[in-house]
């Protein structure tokens, strides 16, 4: 049985001002079109309101969890279970999907030889320690049988538990720009492409790019090679934290 991946809607419908308690079905980062071009991705807010126009972020990476976890137990070839030894602790199912929302994080393997550069959807997991025996549901089996001392990184689902981003310096990359407010801890909709009205620095040249040069949180600012590039100016607010209109070029 196969599901499409893309919701095509109309924009009639203002499917995108979805604000709700519940997940409704949908997995975390589905992706909405409408008809006129934009597009959206399906998140769960984090613990704060998501107010309209902000740049958001994927949560905060922890760089403890992200590379070099050593694999304890070789796991074999449609293995689910995977043993490993953080060096922190992290609460557990921060990479899992507990509440079956479709909020899978990834395990990637980043040091075995052959055996490494696959990733994995993590499904549940007990609190990280520094210690061995520290067990990962895997959603997906094992595809390269891994070795004792091969070394895993985690990812949490970027479209869970998303954030206003950061100023000065963003810990995630931009997942969308709300055009709706967004309940702490609901589900609802970012908008990836197509035009938006964003939270911008005065200093926005139309045609060029805007990236996440974040000077206030949730603002963009003139893009840099080094930064995400959420789309091309449209106009120029006169005023910093004014509402510039951007087609975002992010899906």
């Amino acid at each position: 049985m196969s599901f499409p991946n893309v919701i095509y809607t109309s924009a009639e419908g203002l499917a995108h001002r979805q604000n709700d308690s519940t997940v409704k079905g949908r997995m975390m980062g589905r992706q909405m079109e409408y008809e006129d071009g934009r597009k959206w991705r399906f998140v769960e807010n984090g613990a704060t309101l998501l107010v309209p126009g902000d740049l958001v972020q994927g949560p905060a990476v922890v760089t403890a969890d992200y590379t070099d976890i050593i694999v304890d137990a070789a796991a074999a070839i449609g293995a689910t279970t995977l043993s490993v030894t953080p060096t922190t602790t992290t609460a557990a199912n921060t990479y899992g999907d507990p509440r079956g929302v479709g909020a899978f994080g990834h395990c990637f393997v980043n040091k075995g030889g052959v055996r490494a550069a696959r990733v994995y959807r993590v499904a549940s997991h007990i609190i990280f320690s520094a210690a061995a025996g520290v067990l990962i549901t895997l959603q997906d089996p094992v595809e390269t049988a891994l070795a004792v001392n091969d070394e895993v990184g985690f990812a949490k689902n970027v479209y869970t538990d998303v954030i206003q981003a950061i100023i000065t310096t963003i810990t995630n990359r931009i997942v969308g720009v709300a055009q709706t407010p967004i309940t702490a801890d609901y589900f609802g909709w970012l908008q990836t492409g197509g035009i938006a009205a964003v939270n911008q620095a005065a200093s926005m040249v139309v045609g060029n790019k805007a990236g996440a040069i974040v000077a206030a949180a949730g603002r963009a600012g003139v893009s840099t090679a080094i930064l995400d590039v959420i789309g091309v100016n449209l106009s120029v607010p006169t005023t910093a934290g004014e509402f510039g209109a951007v087609y975002l070029t992010m899906d």
